[in-house]
Formats: C-alpha cells, sequence, structure tokens
C-alpha cells in the first residue's frame, strides 16, 4: 500500500476541492475529467476525496465486494437518511441482509409475473384519458402511473387520489437534494422537511390502516407486518416506514424517469416508432400482459434510453479498509464514485455513444460486463430491476400500439439529482393512430 501511487489529481481549489466545477456542471465535469485523465481520478469534495472510476472490471470489483470491502455509506448523508430513513437503499450489514431476505420473494420472478396485469390494467386506465391532439406533459403523468402501479403491485392499495400530492412532494424533496450545499452542516431545509413529513403522512396512513385491517395477502407489506426478528419481535412502525418508503418512491421515480427519456428520444426517431408500433399491434388485442420475448423492440428501446440517460446517473461507495484499486492507493474512508452516466456513453464500449440506436442490443453482450449498469450490481443489484424492465416494456409497448407522440420541441435538460429528471418536462402532443 506504501509503494502505490494514487491517481491523477485535476486542478481543484485548495479550500473547496472541485465543487464549484460540480456545482456548475456535474455530468458535463465528471465526463471530462474521465476523459482527460483517466478511468481512476480523485475527485475532492471540499476535504472528502472520492476516486472517480471509469473502467468496467474496477467498476465490477467494487460492486462485487460491496458488503465485504465496501460499504454504501448513504446513511451518513441528511437528506437520503431523513427520506428513507433506514430501508433498504440506506442500512448496511446483517441488517440489510436481513430486510433483503424478507423482501426478495416479492420480487421473484413468478411474483413478477403476476403483477403484469396490474401494470396493465392501470396503464389502459391512464390512457383511457388520453385525447387526439391533446398537448400533454408526459413526465408527470409517468410518474403518476407508476406510482399507481407500484403501490398497487407491492402494497395493495390504489393512491390514484394522493399521487399528485406525493409527486409534488417527491419534487420538493429531490429539489433540496440538487440545491444543498456539500459543506453546510446546518439544518435542512424547511421546504424538504415539509415535504418529507406529507410522504410521511401517507405511509404512516398505509401502515395504520394494515395493521388495524390484516388480511391475508401475500404483498410486500402484508409480508413485512408478519415478519419477525430472532427474538421474535416485529417491526416498528419506523422500520416498516423506512422499508415501505423506500420502494414506493424508489419504485417509481426511476421507472418513470427511464420511459420519459425514452419517449424523448422515440419522439425524435420515428422509424424506431415504426418498429415498437408494428411490434405491439402484433400481439392480442386488447394488449394483455405479455412476455418480454414478444416485445424485444420495445425492450431494446428502453435500455438503449437508460444507456443514454441512466435513471440513477451516479453512485458511491467507501473502502472499509486499506485497498488497492487499478494499480492505485485506496485508502480507507476514500469514497469510489461510478458513474452510469460517463461509462454508458464511453466509446470504448459503445460505438456513436451519443447515438440513440436500439438495434445496437441486437449484439448485447459485445461489450465488457458492467460497462452498462442501470441497477447497479453484486449484492446489492437493485432488487427491483426486473420488476422495472417488465413495466417500462409493457407501458411502452401499450403507448406505442395506439399513440404515436410529437415531441413540442421545448428544451428538455438532464438534472441530476438522485435521479436523473427531465426538467423542466417533456411535452408532447398526442396523435391516435389507430390499435
Amino acid at each position: 500500500m506504501r509503494d502505490l501511487p494514487f491517481p491523477p489529481l485535476p486542478p481543484a481549489d485548495p479550500q473547496h476541492g472541485h465543487l464549484g466545477q460540480l456545482r456548475a456542471d456535474r455530468l458535463g465535469f465528471l465526463t471530462e475529467t474521465a476523459h482527460t485523465y483517466g478511468d481512476v481520478v480523485q475527485i475532492h469534495f471540499g476535504e472528502a476525496v472520492s476516486y472517480l472510476v471509469n473502467r468496467p472490471d474496477l467498476i465490477e470489483k467494487v460492486l462485487l465486494h460491496t458488503n465485504t470491502h465496501f460499504i454504501k455509506g448513504y446513511s451518513d448523508d441528511p437528506i437520503l437518511r431523513t427520506l428513507l430513513g433506514n430501508g433498504l437503499l440506506n442500512s448496511e450489514g446483517s441488517f440489510w441482509l436481513r430486510q433483503r431476505r424478507l423482501i426478495q420473494p416479492t420480487f421473484h420472478r413468478n411474483r413478477i409475473a403476476s403483477y403484469q396485469q396490474i401494470m396493465v390494467d392501470y396503464t389502459e386506465r391512464a390512457l383511457s384519458e388520453w385525447r387526439d391532439g391533446q398537448r400533454l406533459e408526459l413526465h408527470g403523468v409517468l410518474m403518476q402511473l407508476t406510482l399507481e402501479i407500484v403501490a398497487k403491485a407491492l402494497f395493495g392499495e390504489d393512491l390514484r387520489d394522493k399521487s399528485q400530492g406525493i409527486g409534488e412532494a417527491l419534487t420538493a424533496a429531490l429539489k433540496a437534494f440538487f440545491d444543498r450545499d456539500e459543506e453546510d452542516d446546518g439544518e435542512l431545509p424547511e421546504g424538504f422537511l415539509k415535504a418529507v413529513a406529507s410522504l410521511d403522512a401517507v405511509v404512516y396512513e398505509l401502515i395504520e390502516r394494515r395493521r388495524s385491517q390484516p388480511t391475508s395477502q401475500s404483498d410486500l407489506i402484508s409480508v413485512l407486518l408478519g415478519a419477525r426478528d430472532d427474538e421474535g419481535q416485529t417491526m416498528t412502525d419506523q422500520q416498516l416506514r423506512d422499508e415501505v418508503m423506500t420502494l414506493l418512491l424508489a419504485g417509481h421515480e426511476t421507472t418513470a424517469n427511464a420511459l420519459s427519456w425514452a419517449w424523448l428520444l422515440i419522439s425524435q426517431h420515428p422509424a424506431v416508432w415504426e418498429g415498437m408500433h408494428r411490434e405491439a399491434k402484433a400481439l392480442a388485442q386488447p394488449l394483455q400482459a405479455a412476455e418480454l420475448s414478444q416485445l424485444s423492440c420495445c425492450e431494446s428501446v428502453l435500455k438503449e434510453a437508460m444507456r443514454l440517460y441512466p435513471p440513477v446517473w451516479a453512485f458511491s461507495r467507501v473502502a472499509k479498509e486499506d485497498l488497492e484499486l487499478g494499480g492505485f492507493a485506496l485508502p480507507a474512508g476514500t469514497g469510489v464514485l461510478l458513474s452510469q452516466w460517463v461509462t454508458h456513453r464511453d466509446p470504448r464500449y459503445f460505438p456513436e455513444p451519443l447515438a440513440f440506436r436500439p438495434e445496437r442490443w441486437q449484439a448485447e453482450g459485445s461489450w465488457p460486463r458492467h460497462a452498462y449498469f442501470p441497477f447497479g450490481g453484486g449484492p446489492r443489484l437493485c432488487i427491483g430491476n426486473n420488476f422495472a424492465m417488465l413495466e417500462g416494456t409493457l407501458i411502452s409497448a401499450r403507448i406505442a400500439r395506439e399513440w404515436r407522440l410529437r415531441w413540442t420541441g421545448e428544451e428538455v435538460t438532464p438534472l441530476p439529482a438522485i435521479t436523473l429528471r427531465p426538467f423542466p418536462g417533456v411535452w408532447v402532443t398526442l396523435e391516435r393512430v389507430g390499435a
């Protein structure tokens, strides 16, 4: 360890490190830094040090050894801790493993198949309100739809009447994350705390209703309510709240973002839409819950959209001990920053990386493992990855079968907060084409 060099360090402010460059353009700074300085680069967040890693084999090493040589370290983030508590995203060690094992059966392949009809039915309900020639802000519509689907599938609840309020509260919470000052250790913004309180009210009401009216259902909240630890104790309301909040919010935000970016791209590539339309029309009428193998075109479009606009654009790990990474010294406590935005757009792995080419997925596997990692990897692989892919593909197929979405031309900018949102939204004009 003593003889190993440290990674290159781009010019940085002695006091603030690279915070100024990151605040000005997070995505651009990280992309240019990797391009200029190589696959392992020091990034300084004030006094805190992270290594930006952009080589698939090193990304794989970090992901596979999370829980052993690396931790997530998110519990130290005041915004994530307040918003998601000690839920599956933030928790570590034996507590995380216990919770993961409890929740995992809900996402088993057979269980996910049982959610297909919910996905189809709720999509049909949403699209029944669309009108030919209507001008629509698509991201907001998809946020509401994916929230309703995850609430019904995992918690047995129809949250249609609350979905708008939940969406507004989540937007306020993410804005606080984006606007925060990384060097400010003071109190959390009042608007953020109000947003979390609004979300808490919905989640605690759901928990209280299910506690007072227990059912024999095998949905996630029923499983969690019946779970007992080694001493026979059930989960507290706080523990339940953290898991429900994590899955309720993470389970719809990322899918809505992926679909929004996908349809922005589709609207600019008529030939891609034509392929999806033909594929969707070939299925049963009206569209039934279909296997992904029958929707290969729609699935490829979604994958390519997540390559260009990954719903989670970057995440981090923290070294638990002194390590070697890519020939460099990695001291204990150093962060490791992995950016899907940077790696997914690397021309070494994806020719014409900025081009929207869904057909590249016909040669899936021609790039190194973890050159593409929208759902992370290793033991902390996103628990809902298969759920999200099925949901996104089915929704896209149903839209493409009957609707052409024409982008109005209003500028859309990637907003890199916790997730990668399209800002200020995706405005389209609806054109019915017939089933």
